[in-house]
């Protein structure tokens, strides 16, 4: 191996080496931060339809143009459902 060729890569080993090094030296005088939850209360995993729902009930419209009636009373459009 040329001798050149070695010390460039003894630089750039060296290089990364030092770093880890100073990383590692940060992480360790970093204060240990705990996750802060957003409320105190666990979140609460939603279905897709419930999602879909939430969505439709937001807009406050259909988002889908032709509407037609259904027989439970609810408005479907193209097989989705539309809030009221």
């Amino acid at each position: 191996m040329p001798n050149n060729l070695r010390d460039d890569l003894i630089d750039i080993l060296e290089a990364i080496s030092g770093a880890q090094l100073s990383t590692l030296r940060r992480l360790r005088r970093a204060p240990q931060e705990k996750p802060a939850a957003s409320s105190s209360a666990p979140a609460k995993r939603m279905s897709h339809i419930d999602m879909a729902y939430d969505i439709l009930r937001g807009a406050g419209h259909p988002l889908d143009g032709s509407l037609r009636r259904c027989a439970t009373g609810r408005e479907r459009s193209k097989g989705r459902l539309m809030v009221e």
